[in-house]
């Protein structure tokens, strides 16, 4: 049977769990109280904070890059036949299309285009301004968003693998050795839950960015474990 890319993600992901659940029983009940409340810190600090700050960094520091970035990226003659509104919308589109691969490889439709357009006619920003807006500043604020939350992730975890490994070593905490086995593993599975959540987020993150046989939207949705997260 052919290994394909949805199953191998499901495999991973009930690897995952499993070996948690495995190292919950092993470590005991405290040890694995202390993984659980690193993980569930970092799961609410990316949850709450993370699109807030994301925001912020994008907008102090990303965008005034990104807009000077289309300005000297767009045609010059594109501004001057916006202004003359001789630039219609197939004609944008097909302007904006022949640069996509600055755009990140998307695809501008007509309705993006017509969007453009009609803001610009407001006087709701330069040209670059508004195709920044309009085009680049839900991958570039998903982008913020997705490298936090790792920086969050990595943090959260070293200094709760640190203490883990702490009470580990320290477990004279009077439970019976098989309960206390048993709620390890019980808070394991509870830990694997949320690192599954955490897992499948990241998935979701990258297949915004990339869409080929590896790891797709689609290829997320066919997944039978994955898409219980979804």
């Amino acid at each position: 049977m052919k290994l394909t890319a949805s199953m191998v993600y499901d495999i991973i992901l009930a690897l995952s769990v499993l070996f948690i659940v495995w190292r919950g029983w092993h470590q005991g009940l405290l040890s694995e109280l202390v993984r659980l409340a690193g993980w569930l810190g970092a799961v609410i600090l990316v949850s709450q904070y993370v699109a807030g700050w994301a925001e912020i960094v994008y907008t102090r520091f990303i965008e005034p890059r990104a807009v000077s970035a289309v300005a000297e990226a767009i045609p010059p003659d594109v501004l001057s036949a916006m202004e003359s509104g001789a630039v219609a919308i197939e004609s944008l589109q097909e302007i904006l299309n022949s640069l996509r691969g600055f755009f990140g490889g998307q695809v501008v439709d007509q309705t993006t285009a017509n969007q453009i357009i009609a803001m610009f006619r407001q006087d709701a920003g330069s040209l670059a301004q508004i195709i920044t807006q309009t085009i680049l500043r839900p991958v570039l604020i998903t982008a913020v968003q997705a490298l936090m939350s790792l920086l969050i992730l990595v943090v959260c975890l070293a200094v709760t693998r640190v203490l883990a490994k702490l009470v580990a070593a320290r477990r004279g905490d009077g439970i019976g050795s098989m309960t206390n086995r048993l709620l390890g593993a019980a808070l394991g599975f509870g830990e694997g839950l949320v690192t599954a959540y955490i897992f499948v987020f990241v998935l979701s993150l990258l297949a915004v960015f990339f869409s080929n046989k590896v790891i797709s939207q689609q290829i997320l949705q066919q997944t039978r474990l994955v898409r219980l997260f979804l």
